[in-house]
């Protein structure tokens, strides 16, 4: 008796695929962090929801308004995700770790953000889908 096993699967299609199926993946969460970083500055809020540290008084009398991090718009106009990176001008980053003034972590999402649930659900959905494609034979 002769035993023969067929597959409709293939594991080192995966393997040869799995590099950019990451990368795919990335790009995905780089184009998320892009909106919800543009989102948290809208709503004044950081990665996970809190309430980004108010200006001083100093600052909303120079500026004229007490919207956190927003003045010239510059800092919008520059977060971008290209490709699976996500970009901004260096003193975002600044705000972000509180270099020279109040940390105010609004970059991206994280666990307890308004947004989480569905963002995470989205990465999941791409990274399911990208190896059903890779495992079929």
């Amino acid at each position: 008796m002769k035993l023969q096993i067929k597959t409709t699967f293939s594991f080192s299609k995966l393997a040869k695929n799995i590099n950019s199926i990451l990368k795919g993946t990335s790009s995905t969460i780089a184009k998320q962090w892009e909106t919800e970083t543009l989102n948290n500055i809208d709503n004044q809020r950081g990665r996970v929801g809190e309430k980004l540290a108010d200006n001083t008084p100093f600052t909303i009398r120079l500026k004229g308004h007490s919207k956190v991090m927003v003045d010239t718009e510059s800092l919008l106009t520059s977060i971008r995700a290209k490709g699976d990176t996500l970009s901004m001008n260096g003193y975002g980053w600044d705000n972000h770790v509180g270099i020279k003034r109040p940390k105010r972590p609004f970059i991206g999402f994280a666990e307890g953000h308004p947004n989480y649930d569905k963002n995470s659900k989205e990465v999941f959905k791409t990274i399911s889908k990208d190896i059903g494609k890779a495992l079929k034979k």
